[in-house]
């Protein structure tokens, strides 16, 4: 096949050479892509303009032997109102950065695509309260990618009601997946205190595709932990997001 065409969201671009542009795209059918866009820097291109990160694009490509090359694009959706607002756009690219980062060329799932066209467009519409937002996305992210937390039982001991600490807490650990009771809690001293209400709350999210209606900072900082965990290091738009 030495064309191909599919939908894409633009997750970020970088100058190549002296007057073109690599793009770094999550497509519907290919997954992420890297792609050269030939004379992108230059005022007169007619395809850069579509290529702005966070657009939904058509974009039909070539296959060469060093880059694909992007030779149509047309723009789906924009996300205007997105890119209007400030705070959005920090929200948005922290996505983006999350996305690339987390996934590897190639890797194609449609349901990732779906649930980023999803969150930039509840971002889009969004009046306030971003974070609830993001804690969805990266646990829904997290899941499709193969690593959801065991929410139902102390993944030590295997006991079905978990042993509750005082206030009704429990813990819950990356490293082996998911709950521990007060009792296993020493397996990992890394493990972070979740309240009950918690727990049911990712459920909800991962469950019932549910994105909570109030923001609880506890669980953003769960979901963040939890995120950080199979990132290994620290997203540069991180900083952002958490000033706000």
């Amino acid at each position: 096949m030495l064309y191909y065409r599919t939908l894409g969201i633009v997750l970020k671009s970088q100058n190549h050479q002296e007057a073109d542009r690599t793009y770094t795209v999550y497509t519907e059918k290919y997954g992420k892509i890297k792609v050269l866009v030939k004379g992108a820097r230059k005022i007169n291109s007619k395809l850069a303009g579509h290529l702005e990160p966070f657009n939904l694009i058509d974009l039909t490509v070539v296959k060469g032997r060093a880059w694909d090359k992007i030779i149509n694009v047309s723009t789906v959706e924009s996300f205007s109102h997105l890119k209007r607002n400030f705070r959005k756009i920090i929200y948005g690219s922290y996505i983006l950065e999350i996305v690339d980062n987390l996934i590897k060329e190639h890797h194609q799932d449609k349901e990732v695509f779906k649930l980023l066209k999803k969150t930039l467009n509840n971002l889009q519409i969004a009046k306030q309260s971003f974070c609830q937002i993001i804690d969805y996305f990266v646990l829904r992210l997290l899941c499709f990618l193969g690593y959801e937390p065991n929410l139902s039982f102390c993944v030590f001991c295997k006991k079905k009601k978990v042993i509750l600490s005082k206030n009704k807490f429990v813990f819950i650990s990356w490293k082996f997946g998911g709950l521990l009771c007060s009792q296993c809690k020493k397996f990992d001293q890394n493990s972070s205190i979740i309240s009950e209400e918690n727990v049911r709350k990712i459920k909800e999210m991962l469950t019932e595709n549910l994105i909570p209606e109030n923001h609880d900072q506890s669980l953003t900082k769960i979901t963040n932990s939890f995120l950080k965990y199979h990132l290994e290091k620290e997203l540069e738009s991180e900083k952002f997001i958490f000033g706000f």
